[in-house]
């Protein structure tokens, strides 16, 4: 069985609280075990537990660039043996906010998951039950790059540290490098180069509007879902948030009109800070033209015109596909990219600033493999999961939380089984 979960986003809270709150895991590590029983159950309706699970964190477990560690001269991009520690203390603390899920994690990687043996009959058992193997990969994401640093550590937990998982059918990785956003030059090192837009905008925007909010003295709990929406937001997302969240009929904008101008106004000056340091240390897009200007403009903006045309090479994704997949991949799952930059049996469990739970199902051109792509609420923390029984050759949906028939069709005999943490 594959379990596929990806952008956890727990940060170190030293300036947000971002990463989904404690039960979410307990209750994730709970649905993980019942997926697994269910996929005991072959199309013969008979029950046998399953032999192994691949858990795969497809990336972004950890967001290590909203923190109060670069709200000085030091940023992760930089080289040197002093921003090296403080990546390292910042993945710590966001490591200590993820205990919840990282115990859970290790437990299971150590001693298996528990679930009932088969009985005469072909039932999961009420009185015995056995422990099925567990190999844990955490793949490192374009917000949680210092995981690479830390492999030797999350191997002494049971997990394996790679930039990408595959078995020969299923290929996963984060899938960042396919989002100019992301874009980091290939001989450029891991520290000590420009930054990505991403990361510009991660730790001299959101980081700064945060600093900024707090200097001004506004309170921090109306304002904290609009700050986690911020802080995994794409860039052309985030002024259509602002706007959200000033003009809404209810919330604590509508409630209090200077709680919405003190919001507006540290935006604001956020957007400048960030385009003077963007112009010290302009972002690593590998685009020909540079729209830093016309970017910072659409985010002072805070969505009150279109987006203007210079913009659009932000929005070109590569195409979905992965030469490393090969011939015998029949599905690739993707962390970071949403479902419209996908083609073909492409799986991508990026975040969407959706409403409501969605459902998006994209069948290859044989039929052989669907794929399906559940993505949480807006303010949602929760991530997305997939999971996949691989007992059969045409494996069957075992379980949709969250999503209503409303939401879109099933088919009976789809091959991808998703559970939506």
């Amino acid at each position: 069985m594959l379990v596929v979960a990806a952008n956890w986003g727990f940060t170190d809270g030293t300036l947000l609280a971002g990463g989904p709150p404690p039960r979410a895991a307990r209750g994730w590590l709970r649905r993980v075990r019942q997926a697994a029983i269910r996929s005991g159950f072959g199309r013969d309706g008979v029950y046998r537990p399953p032999a192994e699970v691949d858990l795969v964190l497809a990336g972004d477990t950890f967001d290590c660039l909203v923190s109060a560690a670069w709200c000085g001269r030091q940023r992760p991009w930089h080289g040197g043996l002093r921003v090296a520690e403080a990546r390292r203390r910042v993945l710590l603390g966001c490591a200590r906010r993820a205990a919840p899920l990282l115990s859970g994690l290790a437990r299971i990687a150590r001693g298996g998951l528990v679930a009932p043996t088969a009985d005469r009959r072909g039932r999961p058992s009420l009185v015995t039950a056995t422990r099925v193997p567990v190999r844990l990969v955490l793949l490192v994401g374009d917000r949680d790059r210092p995981l690479a640093e830390a492999a030797a550590e999350a191997a002494a937990r049971g997990a394996v540290v790679a930039p990408a998982w595959s078995d020969g059918v299923v290929l996963v990785r984060h899938g960042h490098e396919f989002d100019p956003a992301c874009h980091v030059d290939g001989s450029s090192q891991a520290a000590g180069r420009p930054p990505t837009l991403a990361e510009s905008m991660a730790v001299d925007l959101v980081g700064r509007f945060a600093v900024g909010l707090a200097a001004a003295g506004v309170p921090a709990t109306p304002i904290a879902p609009l700050l986690d929406a911020l802080a995994s937001a794409a860039a052309l997302e985030m002024p259509q948030m602002l706007s959200t969240w000033g003009t809404a009929d209810t919330g604590p904008a509508a409630a209090d009109p200077a709680l919405r101008r003190g919001v507006e106004s540290a935006w604001c000056r956020a957007v400048d800070g960030w385009l003077r340091e963007a112009r010290a240390c302009s972002p690593d897009l590998g685009l020909p033209v540079s729209p830093l200007e016309s970017l910072a403009a659409w985010l002072a903006s805070r969505g009150a015109v279109p987006p203007p045309s210079a913009l659009a090479a932000l929005l070109q994704h590569g195409a979905a596909r992965l030469d490393g997949g090969g011939d015998t991949a029949r599905a690739v799952v993707l962390g970071h990219p949403e479902q419209s930059a996908a083609d073909g049996a492409v799986i991508c469990l990026g975040r969407r600033t959706v409403r409501r739970w969605s459902l998006t199902s994209v069948v290859s051109g044989d039929g052989a493999a669907a794929a399906a792509c559940v993505a949480p609420a807006v303010g949602s923390r929760d991530p997305v999961t997939i999971a996949w029984s691989r007992r059969d050759e045409r494996p069957e949906w075992l379980q949709i939380a969250g999503v209503t028939a409303a939401d879109g069709p099933i088919a009976a005999g789809s091959a991808w089984c998703v559970d939506a943490a």
